[in-house]
């Protein structure tokens, strides 16, 4: 009865030591729980081996990895277990799965060995993005049962691009060296308005544009000529141009915006109350009538996910109304212009006159001139402007010996006179003399000028007495030009009479100082009609002097 619980017990125990050995196994992990590589990049994975297992003289198993991310290159026998076994071999199962064999006879590995069984190297797709597991399954052999340790491979975002075009709004004229910013990037377009950003990172982040200066003559006396014409009703504004002629920033388009346009281009300003110089609006954005005035001058990303192209932009310079920006700027067309600076006037006076008569000769709706004169011995003191054409607006400025005069109409100035008189105070009393006045710059519209220029500066004595001379021509067609001359600083009314005694035209009603003067009358009437041909009557009255003379038109 002893033997056989004795034989009994024997078995049990061989059983359990049996046992123990089947279960205990091998750690069989990737050197790292995480890889992460960039397109491009090679790297290794040493598969590591821990563990109190069988002695290992033979082993299979498949590793898998990521084959959309990873391309699998060779193995490294060096510097591992299976070094020097006799026989070792890799196969490719698939795109996705590597087989993995060896034995030897001589080079067994113990239980309870630690380091490297084998280093398989990959390297990274182009292109790739995201991630994917490493792991090992099918242990057979010596390795059967062994766990199956889990790595994770990332490739790292790249970030994504982000393309586009800035052009002009009215002339699909690029805008070179504008500012763009996107998350913590900056980029600037190119020559033909192209811009691209790459490796941005995803997530919410805002495209946004801005440009400095470079608005060339895009803005002159004329976008102010097209605001009044809006505002007056003649013309309509795209919604582009809405946003251009709204300078003061306030929504709206109105004579105060033409008025800032005015003050900037004769210098009284430095910039317009928007505070910048361009505006850029999104092509994506549906611009209309009623929704300019809140156009974004961003892109939101919520978030960037993916490459973006054709992320375009349209460039506004702020009060360039006519749209005739580009870059680099253009000479523009040409005008021409008879420019007459006339005598000065109360010379034996501390302050004297000098009048600069102005006539277009095309259709034109407002100039842009600038002067320079003498100022050691004269102090610029004021101007102000005749015109035949009363919706006329003018400013003016000095800076140092220059004089700058501006103005714009709503309607056409053609063949009108614009008589514009400035006021120098004479710094040496005693001294009989003039400022000489020499014009360096007159655009009309947008257009350079071929200037008739005439210098009538010689001195002038102030007239012994009121005159009213006879029109010259006459007859005329088209029209006739009135010399006048007062003795005195006179209140003096022009007008202009039918044979019935009927008044069809007041030329001049206004407060004149002492000197010689000449208007222009065109045949038509005050309420812009034109006359017919015959005999005329033109009265002067200054004072208690009174002069009436005829004359002839002839259509």
């Amino acid at each position: 009865m002893k033997v056989k619980v004795l034989i009994y017990i024997f078995v049990l125990c061989s059983f359990a030591f049996s046992s123990f050995n089947v279960f205990a196994v091998w750690d069989v992990s990737p050197g790292q729980t995480v890889y992460e590589y960039s397109p491009g990049e090679t790297f290794t994975v040493d598969v590591m081996i821990n563990g109190d297992g069988n002695d290992i003289d033979a082993l299979g198993f498949d590793f898998h990895f990521p084959g959309l991310l990873l391309d699998y290159v060779d193995v490294t026998y060096t510097g591992t277990f299976l070094e020097n076994w006799m026989f070792k071999d890799v196969s490719e199962l698939d795109a996705n799965t590597l087989r993995i064999a060896g034995f030897t006879t001589t080079n067994i590995i113990p239980s309870g060995s630690v380091g490297i069984l084998i280093k398989i190297n990959f390297i990274v797709e182009a292109g790739a993005a995201g991630e994917g597991a490493i792991f090992f399954d099918g242990f057979t052999d010596d390795l059967a049962g062994a766990t199956d340790g889990q790595a994770t491979f990332r490739v790292p975002s790249a970030g994504f691009s982000v393309s586009g075009l800035i052009d002009y709004y009215s002339n699909a004229n690029p805008v070179e060296n504008a500012t763009l910013t996107l998350a913590s990037a900056t980029e600037f377009t190119d020559v033909s308005g192209l811009f691209s950003f790459t490796n941005i990172p995803g997530g919410t982040c805002t495209l946004g544009t801005k440009k400095l200066g470079d608005i060339g003559s895009g803005v002159s006396a004329f976008d102010a000529a097209k605001i009044l014409q809006f505002a007056a009703g003649m013309i309509t504004l795209t919604p582009y141009q809405m946003i251009a002629a709204d300078v003061s920033g306030n929504g709206g388009v109105s004579p105060f915006d033409a008025s800032y346009v005015l003050r900037l281009v004769a210098g009284l300003i430095t910039a317009f109350p928007v505070g910048s110089d361009w505006v850029f609006v999104p092509t994506s954005y549906t611009i209309n009538e009623t929704n300019w005035s809140s156009a974004p001058d961003s892109i939101l990303y919520d978030p960037l996910a993916a490459n973006m192209t054709d992320q375009n932009f349209k460039g506004i310079v702020y009060g360039d109304v006519s749209g005739n920006w580009s870059s680099p700027n253009l000479a523009g067309g040409v005008s021409t212009v008879e420019l007459m600076v006339d005598a000065a006037q109360n010379l034996d006076h501390e302050f004297l006159n000098i009048p600069v008569k102005i006539k277009m000769e095309e259709q034109a709706y407002s100039g842009h001139l600038k002067l320079n004169y003498n100022n050691t011995d004269f102090e610029f003191v004021s101007s102000s402007l005749e015109s035949e054409e009363s919706s006329v607006i003018y400013v003016n400025s000095k800076n140092r010996d220059q004089i700058a005069c501006v103005f714009a109409s709503p309607n056409s100035l053609k063949d009108k006179q614009l008589v514009i008189n400035l006021m120098f105070k004479n710094l040496h009393p005693g001294k009989v003399s003039s400022p000489e006045l020499n014009p360096v710059e007159f655009a009309i519209d947008e257009k350079n000028t071929i200037t008739n220029f005439q210098n009538n500066q010689d001195f002038a004595e102030i007239p012994a007495r009121y005159t009213l001379s006879q029109n010259y021509p006459n007859p005329f067609n088209p029209e006739t030009m009135i010399n006048y001359q007062l003795s005195e600083d006179s209140h003096i009314v022009i007008e202009i009479y039918n044979q019935l005694g009927q008044k069809i035209r007041t030329l001049v009603n206004t407060v004149k100082t002492a000197g010689n003067y000449d208007i222009c009358w065109n045949g038509f009437d005050d309420s812009g009609n034109e006359v017919v041909s015959g005999v005329y009557f033109y009265k002067m009255r200054a004072g208690d002097f009174i002069s009436t003379k005829k004359m002839a038109l002839i259509r």
